[in-house]
């Protein structure tokens, strides 16, 4: 009986012994890199979606689901500067979209892209250039700081218009464009929100499509792209080409950094081939929307030459 018990305890032993052994060697899980990606493309229902909410202060016009205008799909969101509140001037009313809260304690890199169109209403020679504010939020709304802001014909894609009324509305491809924003100081946030501001002018619709967050804890894709490997071959392959962006050929010279980089710092890069405004550069039709987010991040982190 001794014997037995002695062995069962070195048997005991020796199983605890290993246990402990192979959990020291496996150690603490490790997370895998992470890219998380939110689009609200409003295509569930002909209201907001869940989590999102609007400030309207004059209880008047206010963002709304529009259906059958669409970048993609079928709905986006817009709001009615042209007669969203009758016939009353609503020049100076400021409208919101708010988003949910998105938790960013993890990320280490984080973006905000959209796709937006709209006009700017010429009318008996009078501009009225309504505009569009972004805010972010750290702490689900209190307080909030501003990450965006354009209007008139700088967030237009297409040339000032003279049809209203009617109201105008985006109709064609070359009507939307698609804007990114790098937000990396949000990366360890957990209580982010995001507010959109129309201000009106007493214009024309504002429409939004495709609100697309994105966060990672590793290194962003963007921060992978360099000319050398990826933005000279798309010059060279679809701008640099007989006739075109060549020496002397079309201004600039695509085939050498230096032309790429004056088009891209002064804007012409992103109105022609990433919003086609006012047609899609190159002429062969717009590049797929790989090559195009790899030149919009370049072009966001300031065109350089690496």
């Amino acid at each position: 009986m001794k014997k037995i018990v002695i062995s069962f305890l070195i048997l005991f032993i020796f199983v605890v012994t290993l246990f402990h052994s192979c959990t020291y060697d496996i150690g603490q899980p490790v997370k895998p890199p992470f890219t998380h990606r939110e689009i609200e493309g409003f295509e569930n229902d002909t209201k907001l979606p869940a989590g999102w909410a609007q400030y309207n202060p004059d209880g008047d016009a206010s963002w709304e689901v529009v259906s059958n205008i669409a970048h993609t799909g079928n709905h986006c969101v817009g709001f009615n500067n042209c007669s969203g509140n009758g016939n009353a001037d609503m020049s100076g009313r400021r409208d919101a979209l708010i988003s949910p809260s998105y938790d960013f304690s993890e990320a280490t890199t984080v973006s905000l892209s959209f796709d937006i169109a709209y006009a700017v209403l010429n009318f008996k020679n009078q501009l009225y250039p309504d505009s569009l504010t972004i805010f972010s939020s750290i702490d689900g709304g209190n307080t909030w700081k501003k990450i965006y802001l354009n209007g008139g014909e700088g967030l237009s894609n297409i040339p000032p218009i003279t049809t209203s009324p009617p109201c105008w509305l985006p109709s064609v491809e070359n009507e939307w464009r698609t804007d990114f924003i790098s937000l990396n100081n949000l990366a360890g946030q957990p209580n982010v929100k995001f507010q959109f501001e129309n201000h009106s002018a007493w214009g024309e619709w504002m429409c939004i499509d495709n609100i697309t967050v994105t966060s990672s804890n590793g290194s962003s894709d963007c921060e992978k792209i360099t000319y050398s490997k990826d933005i000279e071959p798309i010059m060279k392959t679809n701008c640099a080409t007989k006739g075109c962006h060549v020496p002397n050929g079309a201004s600039p010279d695509l085939t050498i950094f230096q032309g790429a980089k004056e088009s891209a710092d002064n804007g012409q890069l992103k109105k022609r081939m990433i919003d086609g405004n006012p047609s899609f550069m190159p002429s062969s039709g717009k590049l797929s929307d790989t090559d195009l987010e790899k030149v919009a991040c370049w072009i966001n982190a300031g065109a350089p030459n690496n």
